[in-house]
């Protein structure tokens, strides 16, 4: 998608948690919330 320059919300549900979103903003997400 990136190479076609494609621009669109994306949600990703599940298996994010505070020990891991840094490795997942850095993979290419624009942020993540976390909620409990």
């Amino acid at each position: 998608m990136r190479d076609a320059n494609l621009s669109i919300p994306m949600v990703g549900i599940g298996g994010i948690d505070e020990q891991n979103a840094e490795s997942v903003i850095r993979a290419g997400a624009n942020g993540v919330s976390l909620s409990h």
